[in-house]
């Protein structure tokens, strides 16, 4: 799962999708790896580029968004183990840097303010240039954090989005008005149960 980017490039619009291959799963002779998509009408789709990584690390569903400098754009991964998919030890999201419009990537690196625990997270950016970062922060996925940080400043500590004893994971949000975002995500209603129920919210960015 994951979400369309629209840029413009040499002042045409462009559609980024992040996707990933796990092929590896069930050929130990394949691969994992994170790419991105582009397509200029929606309809037709080609590779843009992978996102390279000297790392280990099964990188993954990602989610792209502009960075302050124009013309700038980064992807927030989720990560795992390569070879069992496991949580990283610290547990930790990647990101990676695009300066052409997403055709090439910067080698991946760890986000270390970023936690991540083998799970889809959310990264955007609202119209205040504030990025904000939504996450489980713990493997059972017992609830959703966010972090957010101003254009120019340091990022926030964690603060508590929606917590009960249930399951909880991937959150899509959309930005309504300036800094409010409207939020989705799959839930339950029992801690040993995942993906009975979904979810809606809405998240102010003060």
């Amino acid at each position: 799962m994951a979400a369309i980017e629209m840029i413009e490039r040499n002042g045409m619009p462009y559609y980024l999708l992040p996707a990933h291959r796990n092929s590896y799963r069930h050929d130990r002779t394949w691969d994992r790896r994170q790419f991105v998509l582009e397509s200029p009408n929606l309809l037709h789709w080609e590779l843009a580029g992978y996102i390279p990584s000297e790392d280990p690390v099964f990188l993954h569903e990602g989610k792209i968004a502009e960075t302050i400098t124009p013309g700038q754009l980064k992807i927030v991964m989720r990560t795992a183990r390569y070879d069992n998919e496991r949580p990283l030890d610290p547990s930790l999201a990647y990101s990676s840097i695009s300066n052409d419009g997403g055709q090439t990537w910067s080698t991946a690196r760890q986000e270390l303010e970023l936690p991540n625990f083998r799970s889809k997270a959310f990264f955007g950016k609202d119209a205040n240039g504030t990025h904000i970062y939504v996450y489980t922060d713990r493997e059972d996925r017992r609830g959703l954090f966010y972090k957010t940080r101003k254009a120019g400043g340091d990022r926030s500590s964690a603060k508590k989005f929606y917590w009960n004893d249930d399951q909880n994971s991937y959150p899509s949000l959309v930005e309504d008005d300036p800094g409010t975002w409207l939020a989705m995500w799959d839930s339950s209603g029992t801690p040993d149960r995942r993906r009975t129920a979904i979810r809606f919210g809405r998240l102010k960015i003060d």
